[in-house]
């Protein structure tokens, strides 16, 4: 899932004429900004994956605070406590 399903290979141009008015950035720094784009992305995508758990993790606690078996609630035989919003 995510990154594997990415099919990323190597584009070689050879003598490749771009002009300074399409140019992104300047030239030279492409590593650096490609660098700079990818720790960002993977902060990104990590506070987007840690917010969809917590969300889960919320809706599971509800669930289990509301269910009853055996006359007594699923939340009762938890270990796990809710997760204290700032």
């Amino acid at each position: 899932m995510g990154g594997n399903g990415l099919i990323i290979s190597q584009v070689h141009l050879d003598d490749v004429f771009v002009p300074e008015s399409n140019r992104v950035g300047d030239e030279g720094i492409g590593l650096k900004n490609r660098s700079f784009l990818s720790r960002w992305w993977t902060h990104w995508n990590r506070r987007k994956r840690t917010g969809v758990m917590a969300k889960a993790f919320e809706e599971s606690m509800n669930y289990a605070k509301q269910r009853v078996q055996f006359r007594y609630r699923d939340y009762q035989f938890s270990q796990i406590t809710p997760i204290q919003t700032r």
